[in-house]
């Protein structure tokens, strides 16, 4: 099947090359002469001439050019292109850290200082005093130098006010609470006050302050100021041995027992902290570790850290 193919092919072009001829064609200006796969053979300005030349060529079978077919080969088959589906990039896996549990935080309940309720009878009223015994016992009161220490007359006009402001029978309570608490703030075991000073003290509470609960306040004053003023103790100014007592009384910080168990352990700590068995700290160390030991103990603990500086 194939012979015959090509043996077909091959009569059909002999045939064709046998009946081929150049070709004369004006080109412009020239008559030119090609042979049958239009190749240029001559040309002439002259067709006579070129026809002549036409005719050589044929003679001389030059026209005759055997152009083999062109086989266009079949395209190759290639493999389909493969398109890789796209690489996912997965996210990196975020490990949390672990959690960490925090342990509760206890709050201790705060100690509280079982200050003794005292009861304070209210002076205050009105004394129409028909008799004058309030009257001159106020006035005596009010210009006597452990009094008021007033002139005359202003112990006069104290004692007029005193009965207006004041119920009868109240002159002598008064002259209790106020000469406890003026003895207190003029001592130097106390507050150290100038009499003035002291009787300004003593003024300012007398109305609200009983002789017993004034006569607790300065115990528990004397007891804290020799503690905080003591070479064992915290060792402090006479200054601020008063102002630590002070503020302790005004809190209502702790007392009697509990106050005696803090001193006791507060003792102990400082001389373990300075001992040279111990953590041989210097004093002034020695008085701090023992306030910061020592202060979870008391309602005020953090008076006694601030002052042991």
């Amino acid at each position: 099947m194939k012979k015959q193919f090509f043996l077909a092919l091959f009569i059909s072009a002999s045939a064709a090359l046998a009946s081929a001829d150049c070709s004369l064609n004006l080109e412009g200006d020239e008559w030119v002469v090609r042979n049958s796969a239009g190749f240029e053979i001559g040309r002439s300005l002259s067709k006579a001439a070129a026809t002549e030349k036409k005719i050589n060529a044929e003679n001389a079978n030059q026209c005759n050019v055997f152009v083999p077919p062109v086989v266009i080969n079949p395209p190759i088959p290639r493999p389909p292109v493969v398109i890789n589906p796209p690489i996912v990039v997965n996210p990196p896996v975020v490990i949390n850290p672990p959690v960490v549990v925090q342990p509760p935080v206890v709050i201790n309940p705060p100690i509280l200082a079982d200050w003794p309720a005292f009861f304070v009878s209210n002076l205050q009223g009105f004394c129409n005093d028909f008799d004058r015994s309030q009257f001159f016992a106020a006035k005596n009161f009010a210009f006597s130098g452990s009094g008021l220490d007033l002139s005359s007359q202003g112990a006069t006009q104290w004692a007029l006010n005193y009965n207006n402001t004041h119920a009868c029978g109240t002159i002598n309570e008064y002259q209790q609470r106020f000469s406890i608490l003026r003895n207190f703030a003029f001592s130097g075991s106390g507050l150290d006050l100038s009499s003035q000073g002291a009787i300004d003290y003593a003024l300012s509470k007398v109305e609200v302050t009983s002789v017993e609960a004034a006569q607790f306040e300065i115990n528990v004053f004397a007891r804290v100021k020799n503690f905080s003023f003591s070479g064992s103790g915290m060792d402090l100014t006479s200054t601020d041995s008063e102002q630590l007592a002070l503020e302790w009384i005004n809190d209502r910080c702790d007392h009697t027992n509990r106050l005696e168990a803090i001193i006791s352990r507060f003792i102990s700590e400082k001389n373990f902290a300075f001992s040279g068995a111990g953590l041989d700290l210097s004093s002034v160390e020695s008085i701090r570790y023992a306030a910061r030991s020592v202060a979870p103990m008391s309602r005020c603990g953090e008076k006694l850290i601030r002052y042991a500086r």
